[in-house]
């Protein structure tokens, strides 16, 4: 029994050990030297590449890489935007250079790189065009091109033929112009390219696009586009539900005689019922 007792009596508590306080002034000391000798490494180390970038000699811009996704030439493109050929590469403002490349409506965006030790790398991206519209600028009248997102620009360097194969608007209401731009045309190119890859057939009839009746304020179910197909005739087409509409319009030609189809003046297809018209 007595030997049990002094057992327990020189068991030590964990509770009664010594503990050593987690922050000291030397431990607070030895972080904070710590952490300037890495502040002062940093410095030390960006300012050697700063001095060493100023040793080395200055390279003048001597060549341009040129890449563009459309139809503008290297040759054009260097007679129209004044590269700084001679000047430090370092020293070329890239944003001035990019603002003087997209002065050219054409010309969507641009991303210009250094390629060391002396070129610069310039990659255009162009305006997608879909359709086409007569412009007049101080009296003369010109052909002028419309994007898919609805950006009008004067063609530079497309061909004859390649104008001709663009589908032309007309009638484009005045509030709907605005900016250099056509409101809501992204929904007329999407219509566009729907007829042009599910029924090439009706794409290559168009002959003309209204834009008289578009009214992309309106609710989408409501809004409409008057396509002029050959020989002589209308056809209404509604900016939403494209396939069914395309169905529709599948069922009633083939459901017309070939005399019926001569004297086709009015197709309807924005309406529950579709509505035919004949002269």
């Amino acid at each position: 029994m007595g030997g049990m007792a002094l057992k327990k009596r020189n068991e030590a508590s964990w509770k009664q050990l010594q503990q050593k306080p987690r922050w000291t002034w030397q431990r607070i000391r030895w972080i904070v030297l710590r952490m300037a000798m890495v502040v002062f490494g940093i410095t030390a180390i960006v300012a050697f590449i700063g001095w060493f970038a100023k040793k080395q000699p200055v390279q003048p811009l001597e060549k341009v890489y040129f890449s563009t996704d459309g139809v503008l030439q290297r040759t054009w493109f260097l007679s129209r935007v004044a590269i700084p050929w001679g000047k430090g590469l370092m020293s070329i403002d890239l944003e001035a250079l990019q603002k003087k490349c997209l002065q050219c409506q054409q010309i969507e965006s641009v991303v210009i790189t250094r390629a060391f030790p002396n070129a610069l790398k310039i990659r255009l991206k162009e305006q997608k065009p879909c359709a086409k519209l007569r412009l007049s600028k101080n009296g003369r009248s010109y052909v002028g091109l419309v994007s898919r997102n609805g950006v009008i620009f004067q063609p530079i360097q497309y061909t004859h033929q390649q104008l001709k194969n663009f589908i032309t608007l007309s009638e484009i209401p005045t509030n709907l112009l605005q900016q250099g731009t056509i409101v809501g045309f992204e929904k007329v190119a999407r219509l566009l390219q729907f007829l042009e890859q599910k029924a090439p057939d009706a794409f290559y009839g168009i002959q003309r696009v209204s834009l008289q009746h578009f009214d992309p304020f309106l609710e989408e179910k409501w809004q409409t586009v008057e396509l002029s197909m050959r020989p002589s005739w209308t056809l209404v087409f509604p900016i939403q539900q494209l396939e069914e509409a395309l169905s529709k319009l599948r069922s009633i030609l083939r459901g017309l005689s070939l005399q019926q189809r001569k004297n086709l003046r009015r197709l309807n297809l924005a309406l529950t019922h579709p509505v035919v018209e004949f002269f």
